[in-house]
């Protein structure tokens, strides 16, 4: 199912009347069915997303002696989709395919020394693309964005090899082992001319004022490479009947990524002496000191009899991010520019060709040549409890603290005091980073009850809150509306999901043969009848956070960057449609536009979206046919009750018109649902049934 809100028949009308130059491309979007404004209509359609999927596994174990095993396994997965790209007829289409293969030899030297080696090598072959209405993306802030031509060619490869040891010494199992992993990429991203055209609303699209031409040409194939090198050590003993004790230390260097033949402009202009760095400059300075302590614990005190336990542990995790996150000099090989009406004043469609060159306007990309590798800590405390027979309840505190965390800004914005660009002669900068922080806290409660006579029931729940500035993964980071106050972004992430519960239980129906009913049925009825099994899953969880966002006019920041803005709260108005509604989640009356040179006040992920819950039962049971032989017969119903998961609601607020209580945009509207794919959590009432032989 597709939704979207594009332009009225009347605005169109008016745009082929006063500009008719652009009536190919308004005319480009799928006609409404439903009017919002005299200007924009909700337009609803669908598509086919098909998918094909082909894979097989073959392995081969061969016992050399009573010390020695060996083993080959081969894998592949050939797969393709294809599938609409927003707005008809915009089309996508992925194709993977993913061989991987794996050798492993395993020695038992002694009883109380074993090794185990292994050789790996996974290989994917990517291609992606769209089919669009024209060579560029369109945006006008008022409607959907429509058109996205880029694409990317990769075909990478790594060799992974590694061997761990275990030694048995008394209380003590010591394990230690080393990996080195060979990483290739090669690939040409975008694989044609990415460029995007945005305005900042109808009005300004009817006067064919331009706010940005963003163009990012194509590159070639090329071929980055990094080796890393792992090792670790740990101890796992028991320090008395009742204590146990984990501790390791473990080093991580993952090299410096870089291209096979010495391509890729290198710019910093923060740590070099230029814009862009001197030639053959390594791409970032190597993290030499990733030492990764690893400790826990558990006590079972004696006087309890095991119905008792605390567990503890803390540890060290490193990560590089993204391997595409560090490639920023590649794509700096590729024509790059962007343009807005201080550079062009009249800046319009069409845009005259070397444009972009011939303004001093050009857009490179920027890396950190001082980025650091990720580093999380954990850490964790739980006290798990026999509260009654065959009953456990369990209670944990669980925290995270990631630093270096991947942020991607932009530099080089108009000074206001000056109403130049620092770096003369380029336009804006993107540039990436490590300099993001991110927290979680929580706490986790379970009840699991083993029940005689066939009955399991477990329940958790879990009350969270995570905390970014803006980095949210391994190469993902939200757009600072103020690049030079990353404080100002610090918010409940994009992650957050505050409460989460779920239940679940398995029973053992009580009917046939040996059950407590129908006990005396026979053979055959009970082959019918018997060993049915019922099982289900609740779920239930609040809502994501929803960032709310306003489109503006770059001439009318401080600094000239629309990334990631935000409009004024408006004092004492609820956030909040009175009562929450899919026809209208969000109050548009609760903000305002922030004046001229000023940035809005209203925080990131300031708002939520709507929560969920479903039930998920089955039914199960194995029809023997003889010894060896059975069918496994299972029937799964997801979302039983067909409750209605709804998406987040349109979230870039623009100013409200008339009586104040409309706008020409559906902002606040949820026209989509949780999930648009046609299988996971979240979908309407689905029902599947299986039938699986094993022998």
């Amino acid at each position: 199912t597709l939704t979207g809100t594009v332009p009225s028949r009347s605005y169109r009308a008016q745009v082929a009347t006063q500009q008719p130059g652009l009536a190919a491309l308004i005319n480009a979007f799928p006609l409404g069915q439903k009017s919002i404004s005299a200007v924009s209509d909700t337009w609803f359609g669908s598509g086919r997303q098909v998918t094909h999927e082909d894979a097989g596994i073959l392995r081969l174990d061969y016992h050399v002696n009573e010390q020695m095993n060996a083993f080959v396994r081969v894998n592949t997965d050939h797969y393709t989709q294809s599938a609409p790209n927003g707005l008809a007829p915009s089309t996508g289409f992925n194709n993977l395919n993913t061989p991987n293969a794996t050798i492993g030899l395993q020695n038992t030297f002694t009883p109380r020394f074993y090794n185990d080696f292994r050789y790996g090598f996974n290989r994917a072959e990517f291609l992606q693309g769209q089919t669009t209405p024209f060579p560029f993306a369109l945006s006008i802030s008022t409607f959907t964005s429509i058109g996205n031509p880029a694409g990317s060619i990769r075909n990478d490869n790594s060799f992974t090899a590694l061997d761990d040891a275990t030694f048995l010494y008394g209380r003590h199992t010591l394990k230690a082992g080393i990996t080195v992993r060979r990483v290739q990429e090669n690939k040409a991203s975008p694989n044609s001319p990415d460029e995007t055209i945005a305005y900042v609303d109808y009005t300004t699209f009817l006067q064919n004022k331009i706010d940005s031409d963003t163009y990012n040409g194509q590159v070639p194939v090329t071929g980055q490479r990094m080796t890393s090198y792992f090792g670790y050590v740990m101890d796992q003993f028991k320090l008395s009947p009742t204590i146990n004790l984990n501790l390791g230390l473990r080093y991580e260097y993952f090299g410096v990524n870089h291209e096979v033949l010495g391509r890729g402009q290198l710019v910093d202009p923060l740590h070099c002496a230029a814009v862009i760095c001197p030639a053959g400059a390594a791409w970032y300075d190597p993290n030499l000191a990733n030492f990764s302590p690893r400790v826990s614990g558990t006590w079972s005190p004696a006087a309890l009899r095991g119905k008792f336990v605390v567990r503890a542990g803390f540890g060290t995790y490193y990560g590089f991010g993204q391997f595409g996150g560090l490639s920023a000099p590649i794509s700096n090989l590729a024509t790059k520019y962007t343009l807005n009406q201080k550079q062009v004043p009249g800046l319009s469609y069409p845009i005259a060709p070397g444009l972009g060159v011939a303004t001093g306007s050009a857009s490179p990309s920027a890396s950190s040549t001082k980025r650091r590798d990720t580093a999380v800590n954990e850490w964790t405390l739980s006290i798990q409890q026999e509260i009654a027979k065959q009953t456990i309840f369990q209670v944990a505190y669980f925290g995270t603290s990631a630093a270096h965390t991947f942020s991607d800004t932009t530099l080089n914005g108009i000074n206001p005091a000056t109403g130049t660009r620092p770096y003369a002669n380029f336009s804006t900068i993107d540039y990436r980073a490590t300099d993001a922080h991110a927290s979680t806290n929580a706490l986790q409660t379970s009840l699991q009850r083993n029940i005689t006579h066939g009955l399991i029931v477990s329940a958790n729940y879990q009350y969270s809150h995570q905390i970014d500035n803006g980095g949210i993964g391994g190469g993902e980071s939200a757009a600072p509306q103020n690049v030079a106050c990353r404080v100002c972004e610090r918010a409940s992430g994009d992650q957050d999901l505050r409460h989460y519960f779920a239940a679940s239980a398995v029973w053992q129906l009580p009917f046939g043969r040996g059950r407590a009913y129908l006990n005396s049925v026979s053979r055959l009825g009970d082959y019918f009848i018997g060993g049915w099994q019922m099982s289900g899953i609740a779920s239930a969880r609040s809502g994501q956070p929803l960032n709310i966002t306003v489109s503006r006019s770059a001439t009318a920041l401080p600094d000239q960057l629309n990334k990631g803005q935000r409009p004024n709260r408006v004092p004492g108005v609820s956030m909040y449609a009175s009562p929450r509604t899919p026809a209208l989640w969000l109050n548009p009356n609760a903000f305002s536009t922030p004046a001229n040179g000023t940035w809005g006040n209203l925080g990131r992920n300031a708002a939520r979206g709507p929560s969920h819950w479903q039930i998920d039962p089955a039914l199960r049971k194995r029809f023997p046919i003889s010894e060896r032989v059975g069918l496994d017969f299972k029937a799964e119903a997801f979302n039983i009750f067909n409750v209605a998961q709804y998406g987040k609601p349109a979230t870039t607020w623009s100013q409200p018109t008339g009586s104040g209580t409309s706008t020409p945009t559906n902002f606040g509207v949820i026209t989509s649902s949780y999930n648009s794919n046609p299988t996971g959590r979240g979908t309407p009432r689905e029902l599947q049934f299986s039938l699986k032989m094993e022998f």
